[in-house]
Protein backbone atom coordinates (compact mmCIF):
# COMPACT_ATOMS: atom_id res chain seq x y z
CA UNK A 1 0.00 0.00 0.00
CA UNK A 2 1.13 3.76 -0.81
CA UNK A 3 2.56 6.00 2.25
CA UNK A 4 -0.38 7.69 2.19
CA UNK A 5 -2.46 4.50 2.65
CA UNK A 6 -4.45 5.07 -0.64
CA UNK A 7 -6.16 1.90 -1.71
CA UNK A 8 -6.54 1.61 -5.15
CA UNK A 9 -8.91 -1.46 -6.11
CA UNK A 10 -8.08 -4.21 -9.04
CA UNK A 11 -10.38 -5.84 -11.58
CA UNK A 12 -9.72 -8.79 -12.72
CA UNK A 13 -11.73 -10.71 -14.50
CA UNK A 14 -14.53 -8.10 -14.75
CA UNK A 15 -14.76 -7.82 -10.81
CA UNK A 16 -13.31 -5.38 -8.46
CA UNK A 17 -10.96 -6.81 -6.34
CA UNK A 18 -8.63 -5.47 -2.54
CA UNK A 19 -5.13 -5.60 -3.51
CA UNK A 20 -3.22 -7.87 -0.91
CA UNK A 21 -1.08 -5.28 0.16
CA UNK A 22 -4.20 -3.56 1.52
CA UNK A 23 -5.92 -6.43 3.60
CA UNK A 24 -4.79 -6.57 6.95
CA UNK A 25 -7.12 -10.04 8.11
CA UNK A 26 -4.21 -12.51 8.76
CA UNK A 27 -6.76 -15.01 8.44
CA UNK A 28 -7.68 -14.09 4.58
CA UNK A 29 -4.00 -13.62 4.31
CA UNK A 30 -3.08 -17.10 5.34
CA UNK A 31 -5.91 -18.69 3.58
CA UNK A 32 -6.14 -16.79 0.04
CA UNK A 33 -3.71 -16.80 -2.58
CA UNK A 34 -4.85 -14.25 -4.63
CA UNK A 35 -6.54 -10.58 -4.18
CA UNK A 36 -9.81 -11.26 -2.48
CA UNK A 37 -12.87 -10.33 -4.24
CA UNK A 38 -15.16 -6.95 -3.03
CA UNK A 39 -18.24 -8.69 -2.07
CA UNK A 40 -21.75 -6.96 -1.19
CA UNK A 41 -23.62 -8.84 1.52
CA UNK A 42 -27.28 -8.32 2.08
CA UNK A 43 -29.00 -8.77 4.93
CA UNK A 44 -31.04 -11.79 3.56
CA UNK A 45 -27.55 -13.36 3.42
CA UNK A 46 -27.16 -13.20 -0.59
CA UNK A 47 -23.66 -11.80 -1.77
CA UNK A 48 -22.77 -10.22 -5.07
CA UNK A 49 -19.53 -9.55 -6.93
CA UNK A 50 -19.09 -5.59 -8.30
CA UNK A 51 -18.75 -5.75 -11.58
CA UNK A 52 -15.79 -3.37 -13.41
CA UNK A 53 -16.52 -1.04 -15.66
CA UNK A 54 -19.70 0.78 -14.56
CA UNK A 55 -20.01 -0.45 -10.93
CA UNK A 56 -23.64 0.39 -9.07
CA UNK A 57 -22.60 3.22 -6.80
CA UNK A 58 -24.55 2.14 -4.25
CA UNK A 59 -23.44 -1.90 -4.06
CA UNK A 60 -19.86 -0.68 -4.39
CA UNK A 61 -20.24 1.47 -1.66
CA UNK A 62 -21.89 -0.78 0.47
CA UNK A 63 -18.88 -3.46 -0.31
CA UNK A 64 -16.21 -0.97 0.45
CA UNK A 65 -17.82 0.11 4.10
CA UNK A 66 -18.41 -3.37 4.67
CA UNK A 67 -14.63 -4.41 4.19
CA UNK A 68 -13.81 -1.22 6.27
CA UNK A 69 -15.83 -1.94 8.61
CA UNK A 70 -14.76 -5.69 9.27
CA UNK A 71 -11.12 -5.05 9.12
CA UNK A 72 -10.75 -6.41 5.90
CA UNK A 73 -8.89 -2.93 4.84
CA UNK A 74 -5.80 -2.02 6.21
CA UNK A 75 -6.05 1.64 8.02
CA UNK A 76 -9.55 3.25 7.54
CA UNK A 77 -9.64 4.94 4.19
CA UNK A 78 -13.06 7.55 3.12
CA UNK A 79 -12.06 7.28 -0.18
CA UNK A 80 -10.17 4.76 -2.48
CA UNK A 81 -9.05 4.67 -5.76
CA UNK A 82 -10.45 2.75 -8.56
CA UNK A 83 -9.09 0.96 -11.71
CA UNK A 84 -8.92 3.89 -13.96
CA UNK A 85 -7.55 6.16 -10.77
CA UNK A 86 -10.70 7.89 -10.36
CA UNK A 87 -11.30 8.67 -6.62
CA UNK A 88 -14.68 7.23 -4.74
CA UNK A 89 -16.18 8.17 -1.24
CA UNK A 90 -17.23 5.26 0.92
CA UNK A 91 -19.06 7.64 3.07
CA UNK A 92 -19.49 7.86 6.97
CA UNK A 93 -22.37 5.79 6.87
CA UNK A 94 -25.01 4.06 4.27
Amino acid sequence: MSANNQVRLLCEDGQLCIPRDAVEDEFILKHMTGNPLLLCVYDAGDCDTVRWPNPNPDTLRAALYRAREVGLVAGYPDIVLLPDGSAFSIGGAL
